[in-house]
């Protein structure tokens, strides 16, 4: 599976490139800090929320949990390998390796 550095996932947020980033934490942590234009949907809820997801297979998607020690990203991204997607990259570092890197959180509610 592709993992993907911080620099890289900036670069491809702030270019505008046609990706859906996935917090995959829960809610609450969600509104209280995710990456820039993240969408959330929680690991355990990727079955029940798959109408949430792209409907073209071939959409870069790039998972991200809290961080290195965090398994969730690796699980949703296998996930949605399992449902057909195959641009899936997961951003191992995640919340608290952007931190690190000092590029900005948003704060607010996943609706």
């Amino acid at each position: 599976m592709k993992e993907i550095r911080p620099e890289e996932l900036r670069e491809m947020i702030e270019s505008g490139e046609d990706l859906l980033v996935l917090d995959v934490l829960g809610e609450e942590s969600y509104r209280t800090r995710h990456i820039p234009t993240a969408k959330n949907i929680p690991t355990s809820d990727i079955d029940s929320r798959q109408s949430d997801l792209p409907a073209d297979k071939r959409k870069t998607i790039v998972t991200y949990c809290a961080g290195p020690a965090c398994t969730g990203s690796l699980k949703a991204a296998s996930r949605l390998q399992d449902l057909g997607y195959v641009n899936v990259i997961r951003y191992t570092g995640g919340l608290e390796d952007w931190e690190k890197a000092g590029y900005d959180l948003e704060e607010g509610s996943s609706d």
